[in-house]
This record gives structure tokens, C-alpha cells and sequence, in this order.
């Protein structure tokens, strides 16, 4: 049997261990722990012994078999083939604490919610020594055997249960892998040029550590005296900034076919962002150069470069690499996790206390190759989209010139109507994300997902004739009575309202859809570039010439989700003197019939749109009723 598997076992209120595997056995044999008992097989989830796979299962056997039961022997070999979380599905809160229940995201983190028994930890006996300027442990377990940690050849064997019921330490939801874990138990990345190689991330990384030494600065030291500020994830190792830890997060996720222009619009999405938080007293930093030297290289080549005018194009992001992912390993499996674009959000003007938006604020990007969201991926390649199941929002891009319906409407002097391919379903992956947000344990086939959904509908430059909006006159600041700056919310209403409808007219499935699925959808209208993109004779590959680059609503998306989360100030402005009130309407639990003229065919509306006022082609501005209290009730 091997020896590197270890077993706690949480029993009234305390975690016990480790244990060796034949222990458990004789454990579960002489009554000491049931099969519900809650077990922790080298670190990972805790679950019921019964549930813990096929080294759950070798327990049960193997006590069964010591009572007299029959007889069935699971052999080393059999042991060493299996997976080390006993065949069981990675989960984004692998290793955390007996769940009670979950939180949802990092916003619900910050917010306090959700709730976890904390059990104790418990070594039978602990003694720390000096070694080469650091610390080091030696841990007996139950029956006085002593091990050093550095005999152990997998560090997720030494890891112990993660929260112990005295540990009050923030929790923190890794922007990597989405392991859940107290702030206690964070590593730290050895500086010391003597210890590189790390258990997880090989050997040219450097070793991650718990610290047990401290500068005066409060610095943790790694073994050989020298200070180390950069920390890491327990689970997967990877890089944590401090950000992270100090502010609460709201990730996003960005979703749409390969080619889909997903880079391009979140570069011109960050770069306009920094100029309207600016104009709305907010500031946007670098959480972290390191992990934003993609997107800053980007938006220099795009908006920055020391030429006035270059021919450039953005590469597309690729499943693998450097600057588009991270490789580590979850449950000694090597996966490729999407490398997070970490900003910071900070309010220039004082607000009143208990305001969201009095303080600062992580924003956490998620861009992964079209091809992950493509049906019949296998597992260690959707392990990358899991940021899906703790997003706050997600975006979802719908590229015009990929649908035969909406290319209509494009212009023919833009060459990606020649050249785009369009044989991407876009629906399909559409239909496919849905699926995986599903998987979510917390998630209800019969429900709505509460997390909005924005449908983006880029290269609006190309578009814009068939759409009844001039964006690049509409401005999307206001100001309040007290000339204070605010997000105008009416516009973006308005602009929300009348892509639905042109979706609604050209793809009416991806529509109903996204409102079959999610209980609030956006729909925004964009161009990344504000002008068309140009072939390049010699490459025959799309770019575009630098100058005159005017993005137009680019940042529209995140800056509605802003005010969405409560951290931006929002108005409503007049749109029109004339309103005219529907009138024939019937309101459900989830929407307003409308019966429009000149056919009186309904057209349902959803209740986000409830008392706001939009454009209808034939009845001009008019305002919807507000919410009524029935289930179904007419107005005539």
C-alpha cells in the first residue's frame, strides 16, 4: 500500500489524522468511524468515507472483510491505478472545509455569505526546529510515528484540512484554479535562489511554502532567512497579488466562437474604461504587470504605439501558451487554467460609509479560446472554463459576420465579410456554456441563472445602418442634480432594447435562448475599433492601420455591470418629450405581454424593462407599465 496516502477524519467537531489507509481500515472495522463519516483523502474535498471513490470504497471492503463480511481484496496495483481523489470530478471548491453551503462568486465572498463547519486540526504532537535559517516541521500522527514534511513526494500529500476551527482568516477563492481556502493557509514563493523546484509546478519554479518565520516587517522568510512577498495559491501554486487579498473581486467571464474578436474587444474595452472611470471619479490600476502583460502589450500596439500610424493585428488566443495560459496541476492532472487579467477599481471621491462604491474593487477577466467552449471537449480542457461557475457576469460575444442572417446586414466594403469563416456555431457554443454553468451544483435545471448575461454584438462599424442608434453621438455619462457624474442609464436601456429586437428579428433562438436561461440579459451594441479593418496584400491576414482608432461603447458592458454590482452611480435621464404609456398589456411573473399595432401580435418583454422607456418602430417612445402584482394580469 502506499505510503503517501493520508486520511483525516472529522469527528465531533475535530479533525483526526493523518492516518495511513490500513488504519482506516482497522478504524472503520472496530467502530471508531462509520461510512459517513466525513473523510479528507490527502487534502482534498472532504465528503462522506462512502463517497470518497475507490479509496473510500478499499476501507469499506477491507473493514468488511475483517468483520467476516466477504471476502474482496483490492491489491497495491489496483491502488496505485487509481485517481488520487478516487476517480471524483475536480471540483472549483476542491479542498475546502465540510460545505454547508456555498457562495456564489467573490462578490458573495466579500458580502459574508455562505457558511462552513470549521473542523479542528489536530497532530498528535508537533515540534519545530532550526534548519538552515528557517524552520521545519516534524508531525507525529496518531500511533507516534514521526515523518519529515520533505519526505513526502507529492506536497498535496502533506497538506492538511484547510480551515481549523479557531482559524477566523478571510476566505479566499483562487483567480486561478477557483480553489476555495482560508487566508491563513496561502503559500508563499521562495526567493533564494537554492530552492527552485516546486512539487507542482516543477523545476524550474520556485518552491512554494507555509511560513512559520517573520521579519519585523512582518515578511515571511523562507528557509534561508530571505523575505518573500510574493504568495500562491495552496492547490494549484500559481502566483496570488496581494490585491486579491486586501479587496473583494468581481470576475468576468468573456465567451464567444474563435475569431469572435474577444481580444480586441477587451482591449479597447480596458482602454476606454481608464478614460470614463476617470470622467466618473474612478480610477482603474494594474493589480498585478505581471499577470496584465498581455493585455498592456495590446493596448499598446493598438492605442499607444510611438508610430502615428502602423498596420497591426492582434494574435488570436491560442488554447496554450505562455501569454494565454497557465500550466499547473489539479489533482496530479497537468492542465492548462486561462491566465486572469487582474484591475483594481478605486473611487477618487470620498462616499458616504456602508457605499460599495466607496471602496476599492478587484475586476477579474476571463478570455479563453473560442475552441474550449466547442461540444465534446474532454475534461482537462473544460477545466478551464470553470471560471464560468464563480463569474459575477458573463459576456457573450456574437460576431455578425459569423451567421448568414446578420451578414446581410453588413457592409461589403468590410473584408471580414469575405474572408471570416462562419462555419462556428455560434449557438452552439452558446448552448454548450449553458451546460457547463448547469453542472454547478447550486444550479437548478428549472431556474433562471441569477448571474446576468450580456449578449455583445461587436463591429457595430459595419452593422450600423441597419440599427436605429447613432452611438458615437449618445454619450454614456450624465449628471445628477448635484453635478455629480453618473452611468446614464436610459441610453443604455434604450440601445439594450433595440438590439434585442434586431436580434429578435435575424436570430430569434440565441434570444430565447439566453432568456430561457439566464434571468437577465443585456444586449449591447459595440465596435473594439470604431473604424473597418484592412487586408494586408502581402499576408492576405486582416489588420488595422492605428490611426483614427476611436472604440465606440466599448466599455458600456463592464461599466453597466459596475452599476449592476453597486459600484458605480447610475441616472435616469428624459429621452423624448413625448411618451406614450402601453396600454393593452398583460404582465406575468417574468414579463410583459405587449400587444403592438399595427397587428396587435404579442411581444413579450422581459421585466427588466419594466417602467423604462424605449423605441418602437411603430408607436415611437413609449414607456412600459411597472411590474403588477398578479401572476398573469391584463390591462386593456
Amino acid at each position: 500500500m502506499s505510503n503517501s496516502i493520508f486520511l483525516y477524519f472529522y469527528l465531533n467537531g475535530q479533525t483526526l489524522g493523518p492516518y495511513s489507509l490500513e488504519q482506516g481500515v482497522q478504524m472503520l472495522a472496530g467502530g471508531q468511524i462509520q461510512e459517513t463519516t466525513y473523510c479528507s483523502i490527502n487534502g482534498n474535498a472532504w465528503a462522506p468515507l462512502k463517497a470518497c471513490g475507490m479509496y473510500g470504497e478499499h476501507l469499506i471492503q477491507q473493514a468488511t472483510l475483517m468483520n467476516g463480511g466477504p471476502a474482496f481484496k483490492m491489491t497495491p496495483a489496483d491502488m496505485s491505478s487509481a485517481s488520487p481523489d478516487g476517480g471524483q470530478e475536480a471540483s472549483p471548491v476542491s479542498g475546502a472545509a465540510v460545505p454547508d453551503s456555498q457562495p456564489t462568486g467573490l462578490a458573495a465572498m466579500a458580502a459574508g455569505t455562505g457558511k462552513e463547519p470549521r473542523p479542528r486540526v489536530q497532530p498528535a504532537m508537533v515540534e519545530q526546529r532550526e534548519v538552515s535559517g528557517g524552520f521545519s516541521f516534524v508531525a507525529g500522527s496518531g500511533d507516534g510515528r514521526s515523518l519529515l514534511k520533505d519526505e513526502f513526494p507529492d506536497e498535496e500529500a502533506e497538506e492538511e484540512p484547510e480551515s481549523p476551527v479557531d482559524d477566523d482568516s478571510p476566505r479566499v477563492l483562487c483567480m486561478h484554479c477557483w480553489h476555495l481556502f482560508r487566508q491563513s493557509r496561502i503559500k508563499y514563493i521562495s526567493r533564494h535562489p537554492e530552492l527552485a523546484g516546486d512539487s507542482i509546478l516543477g523545476p524550474m519554479a520556485q518552491k512554494r511554502f507555509l511560513p512559520v518565520k517573520f521579519n519585523a516587517d512582518d515578511e515571511a522568510l523562507d528557509e534561508y532567512g530571505v523575505a518573500c512577498p510574493e504568495m500562491a495559491c495552496p492547490r494549484c501554486h500559481l502566483a496570488i497579488p496581494k490585491a486579491i487579498l486586501a479587496h473583494g473581486s468581481l470576475l468576468v467571464s468573456i465567451v464567444g466562437a474563435p475569431s469572435a474578436g474577444k481580444s480586441y474587444f477587451l482591449t479597447a474595452m480596458l482602454h476606454s474604461l481608464k478614460q470614463t472611470l476617470a470622467e466618473l471619479n474612478f480610477s482603474l490600476e494594474d493589480a498585478d504587470p505581471t499577470h496584465n502583460m498581455v493585455l498592456t502589450h495590446y493596448e499598446e500596439t493598438l492605442f499607444e504605439g510611438s508610430a502615428k500610424n502602423q498596420y497591426v493585428a492582434l494574435p488570436k488566443t491560442e488554447l496554450q501558451g505562455n501569454d494565454f495560459s497557465s500550466q499547473t496541476q489539479i489533482n496530479r492532472m497537468t492542465v492548462e487554467l486561462p491566465l486572469p487579467f487582474v484591475y483594481t477599481l478605486r473611487p477618487m471621491v470620498r462616499r458616504r460609509e456602508g457605499d460599495a462604491s466607496a471602496k476599492p474593487h478587484n475586476l477579474v477577466f476571463y478570455d479563453n479560446a473560442g475552441e474550449q467552449f466547442e461540444p465534446g471537449r474532454d475534461y482537462l480542457t473544460r477545466i478551464a472554463t470553470n471560471h464560468l461557475l464563480q463569474s459575477n457576469c458573463v459576456f457573450f460575444l456574437f460576431d455578425p459576420f459569423k451567421d448568414s442572417r446578420t451578414l446581410r446586414d453588413c457592409t461589403e466594403e468590410d473584408p471580414q465579410a469575405g474572408v471570416m469563416q462562419r462555419n462556428a456555431n455560434q449557438l452552439q457554443i452558446f448552448n454548450e456554456m449553458v451546460a457547463r454553468i448547469r453542472q454547478k451544483p447550486s444550479v437548478s435545471e428549472n431556474e433562471l441563472y441569477p448571474v446576468p448575461l450580456v449578449v455583445v454584438v461587436p463591429k457595430y462599424d459595419a452593422w450600423k445602418s441597419s440599427f436605429d442608434l447613432d452611438l458615437a453621438t449618445i454619450p454614456v455619462v450624465g449628471y445628477l442634480e448635484n453635478r455629480l457624474p453618473a452611468l446614464n442609464l436610459s441610453v443604455i436601456t434604450l440601445a439594450s432594447y433595440l438590439l434585442r429586437e434586431w436580434l429578435r428579428k435575424r436570430v430569434p433562438e440565441l434570444v430565447s435562448n439566453a432568456e430561457a436561461a439566464f434571468r437577465e440579459v443585456y444586449y449591447l451594441p459595440l465596435s473594439a475599433l470604431g473604424k473597418m479593418p484592412t487586408m494586408d496584400p502581402k499576408s492576405k491576414m486582416l489588420g488595422v492601420w492605428t490611426d483614427g482608432l476611436r472604440p465606440v461603447w466599448a466599455d458600456v458592458p463592464i461599466l453597466f455591470e459596475l452599476w449592476h454590482e453597486g459600484l458605480l452611480p447610475g441616472m435616469r435621464s428624459r429621452l423624448s418629450d413625448e411618451e406614450v404609456p402601453v396600454d393593452e398589456h398583460c404582465h406575468f411573473k417574468d414579463g410583459v405581454m405587449l400587444f403592438a399595432p399595427p397587428n396587435r401580435k404579442p411581444v413579450i418583454v422581459p421585466s427588466i424593462y419594466w417602467g423604462q422607456v424605449v423605441h418602437d418602430e411603430a408607436l415611437g417612445f413609449i414607456r412600459f407599465p411597472h411590474g403588477g402584482d398578479a401572476e398573469a394580469e391584463f390591462h386593456f
